[in-house]
């Protein structure tokens, strides 16, 4: 049996607190100073519950697995205060383009470092040549190479672990708001993610396209329609 999320159970509650700072004064003025303290409470509870249910992908998946479960879990606990998908998703935007903006110099470039080298590109070769005997951490994986002109490498996701868990814990009717955050990644990034389907917006599978310092194209579809 695969390990869970829970097995770095103290590593996502430290990614988790971080996030809490983002969230605490956007939920006030949502709600109110009450209700934000009820939510904050209620977080790492409802999280914990959702890394029980996950398995852990291993490190290349994990950040991304992880980053759904705390939207995920986020859309949970205000959902319980009466707030609809819609009106969690502009909570959780406006927290994920505020810590990107707080990331330094050095560590954006990282990020945009890592998403085309050579090493990342191999372990997603190397995930996709797993997934295809049984999903990673919930993940199904193809892998395509560069095609000049068009991108320097695509990833196609026939399986999303995010959007299952979603399902599974009733909350597919935010989950197609997760995929934003992945227009949010691109921009600060510099990612060139075009993508035109997903798994969580209806569509049979996610098809992610990078080409380094391109313009983000995303199509959004909200709501879904099935």
């Amino acid at each position: 049996m695969s390990k869970m999320l829970s097995s770095v159970s103290k590593q996502a509650h430290a990614e988790l607190a971080s996030w809490q700072a983002e969230f605490s004064p956007l939920i006030e003025k949502a709600l109110s100073a009450e209700a934000a303290r009820t939510v904050l409470s209620e977080l790492p509870t409802e999280f914990s519950r959702l890394l029980e249910r996950m398995p852990d992908p291993g490190p290349q998946m994990r950040a991304f697995s992880v980053g759904g479960a705390i939207y995920i879990a986020l859309y949970l606990v205000l959902h319980r205060q009466g707030m609809s998908a819609a009106q969690v998703w502009p909570i959780c935007d406006a927290a994920t383009r505020q810590r990107f903006a707080k990331m330094s110099k050095l560590t954006k470039w990282l990020l945009s470092w890592t998403m085309f080298s050579a090493p990342w590109r191999f372990l997603t070769k190397r995930l996709a040549a797993q997934s295809k005997q049984s999903p990673v951490g919930g993940w199904e994986v193809d892998y395509l190479p560069a095609q000049p002109g068009q991108f320097d490498y695509g990833v196609t996701y026939r399986r999303c672990a995010i959007a299952q868990l979603a399902h599974d814990v009733g909350a597919q009717d935010f989950a197609p708001y997760i995929c934003q955050s992945d227009i949010i990644g691109s921009e600060v990034f510099g990612w060139g993610l075009a993508r035109s389907k997903t798994i969580a917006q209806g569509d049979s599978h996610c098809d992610f396209r990078f080409r380094k310092g391109a313009p983000t194209d995303v199509k959004v579809k909200l709501p879904v329609i099935s």
